[in-house]
């Protein structure tokens, strides 16, 4: 490992950023991966995101640790940061029109897509269930309900 990592601190770069890569673009380019209408795009988002996260305990405590800590880990608290704020401008035109169309809920875009991230960002910490549990679908529905009141125009 020391032969290919200068140092530690490279090789914890190297764990938080390599995965982080390959998840992004679910986050980042939403309507390349989710079509239909918002709510639509909005489901099968978070089941997406749910199943990406509930496989990776591991991950997740790492991420968890650098956003505790911005002042030892700066440079990856400022990718993460990065991250989040990418994400909430990716989801900002799904949640406005989804808005429009009343599925959700008439907060601001940000609030909704942080108070999302923040249930992904602890219910693995939470929950130590294996990802092939049914509690997963539980949790989606619960991050769903983040958007907005389902009424007779979609359904949880």
């Amino acid at each position: 490992v020391f032969t290919y990592f200068d140092s530690k601190e490279t090789l914890y770069e190297s764990a938080i950023l390599e995965p982080l890569e390959e998840i992004k673009t679910y986050f980042l380019e939403i309507e390349k991966h989710f079509k239909g209408e918002p709510l639509e795009i909005v489901k099968d988002m978070i089941d997406c995101h749910v199943q990406i996260f509930s496989m990776r305990s591991e991950y997740l405590r790492l991420l968890q640790q650098v956003l505790a800590s911005p002042e030892r880990f700066p440079k990856l608290f400022n990718e993460l940061n990065d991250f989040v704020n990418g994400f909430i401008l990716s989801i900002h035109p799904i949640i406005e029109a989804g808005q429009k169309k009343g599925y959700f809920y008439e907060e601001t875009t940000s609030l909704i897509a942080e108070s999302y991230l923040s249930i992904l960002n602890g219910m693995r910490l939470t929950f130590i269930d294996e990802y092939t549990n049914l509690f997963w679908k539980d949790i989606a529905r619960q991050a769903l309900r983040l958007f907005g009141p389902i009424t007779n125009k979609g359904e949880l």
